[in-house]
């Protein structure tokens, strides 16, 4: 059964949210006229914005290769078109999302996928 290392965050790791906080402030900004969003600003801020971002993305990359390479996940996986939503989704539901159980994933999701691929199948016959 695959582990998962409890690794505590280290200083580059809490900078790296803190700018993810403030990128997520900077989305929010608006102006006093009817809520439009503010021009992004150009120069320093936005290197760091960038730089900021550069660095979230490397931490997640190498947590999620961390976690493939553990489990045997072969390299050519990352290749698959539907890596990407996947990823998206994870992103949408932002900081906190717990990993899902061995039942969801080898019953509840794997019924839902089964389903769907009756449904596309049936969709092909007629």
């Amino acid at each position: 059964m695959p582990h998962f290392d409890a690794i505590a965050k280290d200083e580059a790791c809490w900078e790296a949210e803190q700018e993810q906080q403030n990128i997520a402030e900077c989305k929010r900004k608006f102006s006093s006229s009817g809520g439009e969003v503010t021009q992004p600003r150009k120069g320093k801020e936005a290197k760091v914005i960038d730089e900021a971002k550069k660095k979230l993305r490397e931490n997640a990359i190498q947590k999620n290769s961390r976690w493939m390479y553990d489990v045997g996940i072969p390299f050519n996986a990352v290749n698959y078109d539907i890596l990407g939503p996947a990823i998206e989704a994870i992103g949408q539901y932002g900081s906190g999302m717990k990993p899902p159980s061995y039942y969801e994933v080898r019953v509840k999701y794997l019924e839902n996928e089964l389903e769907h691929t009756n449904n596309v199948l049936k969709s092909w016959k007629d």
